[in-house]
């Protein structure tokens, strides 16, 4: 069946227009005005509405190993509902080897995982957490088996990278053109902190900000771009939190280098106040939340540039696993937000007038296509593009509770947050999988997608 939809505005990289938009076996087919439907058409009037591209979120963790007994409360079934239910047609999640496992056949257990279980389209991220020369042939087959970009971590036992080896990444990934992503903060300046903290016996959840300084990410952050300055590689820093940060980004990007920054929606709205909080362990994700008083930096650096794409950093745990630990360096680390990415930035970012419609597209599907080797197949309203697409009510306001939302967490990091704007519909490849505040997909739809360099 063929999905015509009639009377919207699309919103799209090239700014917002009114048009028809047919869909048809799985792709979008036309795009005009006037547009008349054929036989075994459904027909959608969408006045009044935005139409969308789907939304991508380029950084989430469903069903991530943490340590050798926990995994994120969300798997890739229960992940991708709540994703859906968001406006979220795409996600890309990580591969990180499990102790001797090789490369090749940690990317085909990570993708045994989600076939069959996921509704919505997926990519991946292929995490680094050993350089040996010997590997680079195994890599060579993890960018050729679809996966464009790498990450590695300058924090945690477990991942961490010393910077001497990811010279040598950022080094070998020039010349191989694959996007390396990092998480940065600097681990020196968080052991300091947290032996400070052991000292002075405050070890409570209500610390946690205070054990990862903001100094941690900016020092972290410069030191990355001096390697890729010496290198002329392109790096890509994840969930940005602190204004101090996101100035190096845009004064490396000012100097020429290839430099790109991703931040996260509530290190747009959260503050730290919540550590002070009844529940503080609800809101333990590294980088900590920051000062509500520094946003609008950060929202300027949206506005302008610094900041490529947001994602949601989906890692999700329940609240029984959140609150198994007494102090803040057991509590396990991260929040939902997959189905909040979309609503709460259209919410704080476009009904405000501080990020325009078209920006938030750029943000949210095309720049994620871009960089990391999707479009124009996904992230774009365009004939021959795959049908994934976005109703959105600009009027239509909900409670952001957990109640309403999809994740296993059983809590929401946005609670009592009333917005305005939200996703009626999500179409996967030509087919409805959100409709009417109920999920109608199927389990296993969804698909991987190569990303190519």
């Amino acid at each position: 069946m063929a999905i015509l939809l009639k009377n919207g505005s699309i919103a799209a990289e090239n700014g917002v227009r009114e048009a028809d938009l047919l869909l048809q076996d799985e792709k979008i087919v036309q795009i005009g005005a006037g547009l008349k439907p054929g036989l075994d058409t459904e027909v959608i009037d969408c006045a009044g509405k935005y139409i969308l591209p789907g939304i991508i979120d380029a950084h989430v963790h469903f069903h991530m190993p943490c340590g050798p007994s926990e995994r994120t409360i969300d798997d890739f079934y229960s992940g991708s509902v709540a994703a859906a239910c968001g406006g979220v047609t795409t996600v890309i999640d990580y591969v990180e080897p499990e102790n001797d496992q090789g490369p090749l056949e940690a990317v085909a257990a990570r993708k045994k995982e989600a076939d069959g279980a996921i509704c919505i389209d997926y990519g991946l991220h292929y995490v680094v957490n050993r350089w040996e020369e010997k590997l680079f042939e195994s890599w060579e087959q993890v960018i050729d088996s679809g996966l464009a970009s790498f990450k590695v971590f300058t924090t945690y036992d477990s991942s961490r990278l010393p910077y001497e080896d990811v010279a040598k990444l950022l080094a070998w990934s020039k010349k191989r053109g694959v996007l390396v992503t990092v998480h940065a903060e600097e681990d020196d300046i968080i052991q300091a902190a947290k032996k400070e903290l052991t000292r002075e016996g405050h070890l409570q959840p209500a610390y946690h900000g205070k054990s990862r300084p903001v100094e941690s990410e900016a020092a972290a952050v410069k030191k990355i771009i001096a390697l890729a300055g010496e290198t002329g590689s392109r790096v890509y820093f994840v969930h940005i939190s602190t204004c101090e940060a996101a100035q190096l980004i845009g004064q490396a990007q000012k100097e020429g280098k290839q430099i790109l920054g991703e931040t996260c929606p509530h290190y747009l709205v959260l503050g730290d106040e919540v550590y002070a909080g009844a529940d503080p362990q609800w809101y333990i994700m590294c980088p900590p939340l920051r000062e509500k008083e520094k946003q609008p930096f950060l929202w300027s650096a949206l506005k302008e540039g610094v900041f490529s794409v947001v994602a949601s950093d989906h890692c999700a745990f329940s609240k029984e696993q959140k609150g198994r630990s007494r102090t803040f360096f057991e509590t396990l680390s991260g929040i939902p937000g997959v189905e909040t990415l979309l609503p709460v930035m259209y919410a704080y970012g476009v009904a405000p007038g501080q990020i325009t419609m078209t920006r938030l597209v750029e943000l949210l599907s095309t720049n994620p296509a871009r960089l990391f080797g999707l479009y124009p197949q996904k992230g774009v309203i365009r004939t021959g593009s795959d049908g994934d697409i976005v109703v959105f009510d600009p009027q239509k306001e909900v409670e952001l509770s957990y109640h309403r939302l999809h994740s296993k967490a059983g809590y929401s990091p946005f609670k009592d947050m009333h917005v305005k704007g939200c996703p009626e519909i999500t179409v996967l490849r030509g087919k409805v999988i959100y409709r009417g505040e109920q999920f109608c997909g199927a389990k296993g739809y969804g698909k991987f997608v190569p990303g190519r360099i």
